[in-house]
């Protein structure tokens, strides 16, 4: 018989066992209270985090998608031909994969937090695997444009001849 039952049983108590209760009742009264102020000191700091990350998620956004003509604007002494001699649609496809190969997995991050707070039912079996082949997607476009820029994946460990 578990202790709830044993207290819910309507069987005498004795003096020591009412003075455990109302102990115990006080504790969860103090930890409520305790919880709650918790909740109200934090809640402006978890706001602002965010607001602050929503802010990034924009912004890196922003730069992968107009980041590289700042980047040449800044670095004048980097050789950009092998990538300015790539397509526009190259570069465009690579800034989507490199979007999808970062928000895909920070949005299902994010996506679980939430559901852990709010109590929200899992995601969809369908999306799952659609988000799955988007960013199995977006990881061969990745590739694919990395290797036409001239770079190699190393593979350590294996020679040839």
């Amino acid at each position: 018989m578990g202790v709830n039952n044993y207290v819910n049983s309507g069987k005498p108590r004795t003096f020591l066992q009412k003075i455990g209760d109302v102990f115990v009742s006080i504790a969860a009264v103090l930890f409520k209270i305790f919880l709650v102020a918790l909740v109200i000191l934090c809640c402006p700091v978890l706001f602002v985090l965010a607001v602050v990350l929503v802010a990034l998620v924009f912004a890196a956004i922003a730069v992968a998608v107009s980041g590289g003509a700042l980047l040449y604007e800044l670095l004048p002494a980097i050789d950009w031909m092998p990538v300015a001699s790539v397509s526009p649609m190259m570069t465009l496809l690579g800034t989507i994969a490199g979007v999808a190969l970062i928000g895909i997995p920070l949005g299902a991050f994010l996506y679980t937090i939430l559901r852990q707070l709010f109590h929200w039912s899992p995601m969809g079996t369908g999306l799952k695997w659609s988000l799955l082949i988007l960013w199995i997607l977006g990881a061969v476009i990745m590739v694919i444009n990395l290797s036409a820029l001239g770079w190699q994946l190393p593979l350590y460990g294996l020679h040839c001849c």
